[in-house]
């Protein structure tokens, strides 16, 4: 099912993040993890993809392609959920940091690690998930998709029938529909065995302006504050972003493990060093097996 996607929160598998040496400094000394708008990052369908998902599950839906239970659902519940869908994106916004459960990925090497310069640093998923975000197992089958996205529909649909719910009610779910819809993502990318961690920005808008705030979040180790929105320029494009500080300390250490790029120039000990000084302990270093020229 659609919200089958969210990991765990007691899950302890390692993540990597790939990022040129640059990147990974900036990482590890800040402590930080960079999330950045969802409709600017490098798929050009990414901020509306899931939506797409929904129109053509609810077009077989209507079409009849349903479960005979739901019989009555139709196109005015169908309006509701759209509605609903465009009233959270003039209020809300997904930013994401991409990890992926490969740490040795040749594509992912050249796209997002300096040409295999740079590195895949492993972080804990548990200390991911013990920032403010969720976090999601990227589908990357249109068929599974779409069939994730009519039972999610039609649990709405037979809650809001039988339950009942207030306005606020359905448009908090359909909401958590849109959001978790940011696991999916187009099979041209199905290499990367992506894990997205999602955390969500409000969009404020004024007579005189517009902006972005974020507003932090719950954990189970409590409230955090929100982080300052910033922007860079991304291939010519404005895109904001937000540096989520992680928590380091003799007894929390994120990262389990780093992977050396296949053309990375550094030796074991320089990333020891660099980790060391930084108070990361017991990092695994790895070169990796992929041969890259």
């Amino acid at each position: 099912m659609l919200f089958d996607r969210l990991r765990d929160t007691d899950d302890d598998t390692v993540l990597y993040h790939y990022c040129t040496p640059d990147a990974f400094i900036e990482i590890v000394k800040n402590k930080t993890i960079r999330f950045s708008d969802i409709n600017l990052l490098n798929d050009e369908q990414e901020g509306r993809y899931g939506y797409d998902v929904f129109i053509e599950a609810a077009n077989s839906m209507l079409s009849g392609n349903k479960p005979d239970l739901i019989d009555g659902f139709d196109v005015e519940f169908v309006d509701l959920v759209d509605g609903a869908w465009h009233n959270m994106g003039f209020r809300l916004t997904s930013f994401l940091s991409c990890f992926s459960v490969d740490g040795d990925s040749l594509g992912q090497w050249r796209a997002y690690a300096a040409d295999a310069e740079g590195f895949a640093i492993g972080f804990r998923a548990s200390r991911i998930r013990a920032l403010p975000v969720q976090l999601l197992d990227v589908l990357y089958d249109r068929e599974n998709q779409l069939s994730e996205m009519k039972i999610a529909l039609a649990a709405l649909y037979l809650e809001l029938k039988e339950a009942g719910l207030s306005p606020e009610e359905f448009g908090t779910k359909v909401n958590l529909i849109a959001a978790s819809s940011a696991a999916f993502k187009n099979t041209a990318w199905h290499e990367e065995k992506e894990v997205r961690a999602q955390h969500v920005v409000d969009v404020t808008i004024q007579e005189d302006c517009m902006f972005l705030n974020d507003a932090g979040g719950t954990t189970d180790e409590g409230d955090v504050g929100g982080q300052s929105i910033q922007f860079h320029s991304r291939r010519g494009t404005l895109t904001p972003f937000i540096d989520m500080p992680f928590v380091v300390t003799d007894n929390v250490q994120p990262i389990a493990e780093v992977v050396l790029g296949p053309k990375c120039k550094n030796a074991a000990g320089n990333v020891l060093l660099a980790l060391g000084n930084y108070g990361f302990k017991n990092v695994a270093i790895k070169k990796a097996g992929a041969a890259y020229r």
